[in-house]
């Protein structure tokens, strides 16, 4: 068995509806600032090494869950084609039940997967200090724990495997409550209708505060350069377009960029204009002296 090592954390499949006419994705790395804004092929981004593999006990890696991954991939991808053609012709596409739930499963896992979410919920930083207290508490409730094998658990090797499969067993569950939020809500098929287009970061994904089931809150996703998903108030059986204003597009491309390490999109002049109001924005809300 082939096994893959490069696991896309946004598919390559949703990559590539935001390339150029040449076929390259212009990003911006906030880790590589001084790089600028570069032009690459979709495969080359988002992407890391054994992301979602399980090690095991003999450190062979188990794959299951990218292979999962690209399952779902491979049935959305050719929705995804039909709604942004759709879209862009000014049809209302047929959704039934059993696409929308394809469709929530998508918007659902690529809400969680992507490693910025990681770290929200279960920081590096505070990786050890967990790690620590879980032993005390194994020491109060059984026995000691050897000092060698207090000293192997706390290595920074043990402590990211630790972190690696932890990740990977949350990644293999699911949760109803969020599903079940996401299949109450109407889903929108958002369009833009100037030359203003949307952005792909490494976090695509946008929530607006507050609860999930609440009907006020909405959830975006982007699935090409002039379409995205949107999931909004009541479930409406007929998804109806929506044209969104040039202000909404900026709003959305900005707190991509803002939430996300990396974000990409059609062109370069996109890019700069983003990193400009990023970069305002962040000077506005620092102290001033």
């Amino acid at each position: 068995m082939n096994v893959p090592k490069r696991h896309h954390f946004v598919p390559e499949m949703l990559q590539k509806r935001f390339v150029d006419e040449a076929g390259l994705l212009h990003f911006y790395n906030k880790r590589t600032p001084e790089k600028g804004v570069q032009s690459t092929r979709p495969g080359n981004l988002h992407v890391k090494t054994h992301l979602y593999s399980k090690i095991l006990s003999d450190g062979t890696k188990d794959v299951a869950l990218e292979l999962r991954y690209a399952a779902l991939e491979g049935v959305a991808e050719p929705i995804f084609a039909e709604l942004v053609n759709a879209a862009l012709r000014g049809r209302t596409p047929r959704i039934p039940s059993t696409t929308r739930e394809v469709i929530d499963h998508f918007a659902y896992e690529q809400m969680r997967r992507v490693p910025e979410f990681h770290e929200q919920i279960m920081p590096t930083s505070d990786s050890e200090r967990q790690i620590r207290l879980a032993l005390d508490e194994y020491e109060r409730r059984f026995r000691k724990v050897p000092a060698e094998q207090r000293e192997n658990t706390l290595r920074p090797s043990s402590i990211e495997e630790f972190r690696q499969n932890a990740r990977v067993g949350a990644l293999s569950r699911h949760s109803p409550r969020v599903m079940r939020a996401l299949a109450s809500k109407s889903l929108v098929i958002a369009r833009t209708r100037t030359k203003l287009s949307f952005m792909i970061g490494s976090r695509p994904v946008v929530r607006s505060r507050g609860n999930l089931p609440d009907p006020a809150t909405e959830v975006w996703l982007p699935i090409g350069a002039n379409v995205a998903l949107l999931y909004i108030g009541e479930r409406w059986e007929s998804p109806p377009i929506y044209d969104v204003p040039d202000h909404t597009v900026r709003r959305l491309n900005d707190t991509i960029a803002a939430q996300s390490a990396m974000f990409a999109g059609r062109s370069g002049k996109l890019i700069l204009s983003v990193i400009g109001r990023l970069v305002l924005a962040t000077s506005n809300a620092m102290p001033r002296r």
